[in-house]
């Protein structure tokens, strides 16, 4: 058994971190064979269905952070309502539900409920947060694109 203290300030009682005293080299290969097959295994293929599938919760956060991507999208929408900013939202929602399209039908396809499928889903969630705090201005992005793409042409 071994003793540590993770504080700066130093600890009145040290942590007591204890390991399993038959994890012997089989055990560890074992755990580590298990982790893999668990993280490693390949997308499910198309024709295998599940039939009584039911969405996870995974699946309810990913689609919520969907709604809060096109919420903050239509904003500018919201405070001034014109034929211009109604295309650059056309254009910025129709990207991002081609985004939500290509997520949703990759998890109802081939996804598990395993750690690979788990971690590309919170990685897309992670790039939509970001992009979620930067989609308010998306529509003045596409506006100033659009006004050089048709200076340039």
């Amino acid at each position: 058994m071994r003793s540590a203290c993770f504080s700066p300030r130093g600890c009145s009682r040290p942590i007591r971190i204890e390991f399993l005293p038959d994890a012997s080299p089989r055990t560890i290969g074992r755990a580590l064979r298990l982790f893999k097959t668990w993280f490693w295994r390949p997308p499910r293929p198309h024709g295998d269905t599940i039939v009584d599938r039911r969405v996870s919760p995974l699946e309810l956060l990913y689609d919520l952070v969907y709604v809060a991507v096109i919420s903050q999208a239509g904003l500018a929408l919201a405070e001034h309502v014109s034929l211009i900013r109604l295309a650059d939202f056309a254009v910025v929602f129709s990207l991002i539900w081609i985004a939500w399209t290509n997520g949703s039908l990759y998890l109802e396809l081939h996804g598990r409920s395993d750690g690979r499928t788990r971690t590309y889903v919170f990685v897309q969630m992670g790039i939509l947060a970001i992009l979620a705090v930067f989609a308010r201005g998306a529509e003045a992005t596409v506006l100033a694109t659009s006004v050089i793409a048709a200076g340039a042409g």
